[in-house]
């Protein structure tokens, strides 16, 4: 027990903190890109041997794209093929919602949300996939994780108003505790604001990354609670300066790295929010789920898929030396708890 309290001790102190900035984390890197995705990071060399547009992330783990045509466009074809936030779709969506709570088989904390991916059409599926594929997205995601990414799901879902609620599960301070490097991309079908559920995120760069944990949680957590931090007490670490949010007009995107940047949303006050996301990953990643059980069972994917890139980023499932759940373990371990 006296050993496990100087673990403890140590694990809070400021030489933890410098050891794993300036020793660990710099050397895992390396460790993580070359070795554990040796051949994703092959095909990052081969596929940045042709000059690629990509947009500029500075090195952060945030970037939120106001103006960009191509998300635009995907919004706009979305959002007129379920209709407005009055379409039937949208109700008979928000009506099996509030019956799956009324049936107890949902989680209290997960009782606001839906994917719309089952009401989406062939036509409609090929042109999220190809705007997932897309080479901006691709080479934006590469450049930030340093290899070549895989393409875990591609989802359209609904957040709901949900009477006498407030905040709770993911609408809560958190990270995705998952693996070490992830990017996603959020893209709002409806202009969002403080009515419908904005996502909020820490604008600051941490340099320790995953290692990086804050410590006064919630106790005793129920189904969706685990490691999320409470409002109140997350304001006790981060000033309101130093966080920022994605709303806006229909089409604004954000990229973000769920596992490296305390986030939450999704908290409808008043209206419905449509959002797509879009989960791009690394086969050491304990959530590697791909897009071929959400979209590729139902639509012809073509010739122009046919290739070293798309069998990678589509069908790539496992890490070669399946140490996935060890991975994670070994991150929890090292945290830094604040």
């Amino acid at each position: 027990m006296a050993l496990k309290g100087i673990l403890l001790t140590l694990k809070e102190s400021r030489i933890w903190y410098k050891f794993l900035e300036y020793i660990f984390v710099p050397i895992y890197k390396l460790f993580w890109e070359y070795i554990i995705n040796f051949y994703g990071k092959l095909l990052y060399f081969f596929w940045f041997f042709k000059k690629r547009d990509s947009f500029d992330f500075k090195d952060d783990f945030t970037l939120k794209i106001l103006k960009d045509y191509r998300s635009k466009e995907i919004a706009t074809e979305i959002f007129s093929y379920l209709g407005q936030n009055n379409s039937e779709i949208i109700k008979n969506y928000e009506n099996k919602i509030k019956n799956l709570n009324m049936q107890n088989k949902i989680n209290k904390h997960g009782d606001f949300k839906i994917s719309l991916n089952d009401s989406l059409s062939e036509d409609i599926k090929k042109k999220l996939l190809d705007f997932a594929l897309s080479e901006k997205n691709l080479s934006t995601v590469s450049k930030y994780l340093k290899v070549f990414p895989v393409l875990r799901s591609i989802s359209v879902d609904l957040n709901i108003v949900v009477d006498s609620k407030v905040e709770r599960g993911s609408m809560l301070w958190h990270k995705d505790d998952f693996g070490f490097k992830s990017l996603d991309l959020f893209v709002t079908l409806c202009n969002l604001d403080d009515t419908n559920g904005p996502l909020f995120y820490v604008k600051k760069k941490n340099p320790i990354g995953v290692f990086f944990k804050l410590k006064n949680i919630i106790q005793n957590p129920t189904p969706g609670e685990r490691n999320k931090v409470t409002i109140d007490d997350f304001k006790k670490y981060f000033s309101e300066d130093q966080i920022d949010s994605l709303r806006g007009e229909s089409g604004t995107s954000l990229f973000i790295d769920p596992y490296n940047t305390y986030h939450r949303g999704g908290y409808c006050k008043s209206k419905s929010r449509l959002m797509l996301r879009i989960v791009y990953q690394t086969p050491d990643s304990v959530r590697i789920k791909h897009s071929d059980e959400i979209f590729l069972n139902t639509i012809s994917l073509g010739e122009k898929y046919n290739n070293s890139y798309f069998n990678y980023t589509l069908f790539k499932n496992k890490n070669i030396f399946k140490i996935n759940e060890g991975l994670l373990s070994i991150y929890r371990m090292l945290h830094y708890k604040k």
